[in-house]
């Protein structure tokens, strides 16, 4: 299940590394075209991207299995994914994950 509707035809990812930090997550991957990976983290509104590479690519984050995050990417990725939220950055985000997540759950009943 995705909050997507994706019609890619994804290729296997290589050379796939995580490294966790205090609030982020640095991933890098290759692959012959676009990809998507299934992360281990639980997916946020939250989350945002800093690309480090300079594709002309947009790497997308969206839910995937109902609770985690997917990221997409096409040949070479290099970026930071990061967790926060303020009162004056992304307030809203708990509560459209809350509500997507609802909407979510009663379509599958």
């Amino acid at each position: 299940m995705t909050t997507e509707n994706i019609e890619n035809i994804f290729v296997t990812a290589s050379d796939v590394s995580l490294h966790y930090g205090d609030g982020f997550i640095d991933i890098k991957a290759s692959s012959n075209g676009t990809s998507i990976l299934a992360l281990p983290i639980e997916f946020s509104h939250c989350l945002s991207i800093e690309n480090n590479n300079f594709s002309k690519f947009e790497n997308r984050i969206i839910r995937i299995n109902l609770l985690q995050t997917g990221l997409i990417f096409e040949k070479f990725l290099d970026t930071r994914i990061r967790y926060f939220t303020g009162p004056f950055n992304n307030s809203g985000c708990r509560i459209a994950d809350s509500t997507e997540f609802k909407r979510l759950i009663s379509k599958s009943n």
